[in-house]
């Protein structure tokens, strides 16, 4: 059974490089914020998702794609990031806290600290765009996802 989860979970992260690759990313839309006009939402743009991806919002999977914005409804919200090497996902999920506000757009990126030669520590960050102030209120720490 984790045999096949694992290989659920490869064939997943690859379709959904794959579909990114061939210009098939696009905005996500919160299912709860379907019927709310764009002034009311909270707009969250991925400054490379083919570097730092959102696996869940809130608990929930977004499905299959690499989204560059995401249209959420404001307040808090559990995002659970992952990273992505050059060779595709790494397995490694960390998960963060932010509060948004509606009529607001705010930035995902990442900074690179390097540890060693071989290690380098990725800290996401999110920022008003306007204001330029962080939003996180918690920030977990990178960690093997078990179904990987």
């Amino acid at each position: 059974m984790k045999d096949c989860k694992k290989l659920l979970s490869l064939i997943l992260c690859g379709l959904a490089i794959t579909m990114t690759l061939a210009g098939c990313s696009s905005v996500y839309r919160a299912e709860s914020s379907k019927n709310q006009p764009i002034e009311k939402m909270a707009i969250l743009l991925l400054d490379d998702p083919y570097a730092l991806n959102i696996g869940e919002i809130d608990g929930k999977s977004h499905g299959i794609g690499v989204f560059k914005r995401y249209e959420l409804v404001p307040g808090e919200h559990t995002l659970l990031l992952m990273r992505i090497s050059e060779h595709g996902y790494t397995g490694y999920i960390m998960e963060i806290i932010v509060t948004l506000t509606a009529g607001e757009t705010y930035d995902l990126f990442y900074d690179i600290d390097k540890v060693d030669e071989e290690e380098r520590s990725w800290t996401p960050i999110i920022v008003n765009k306007e204001t330029l102030q962080e939003v996180i209120i918690n920030r977990g720490e990178w960690r093997q996802n078990p179904n990987f």
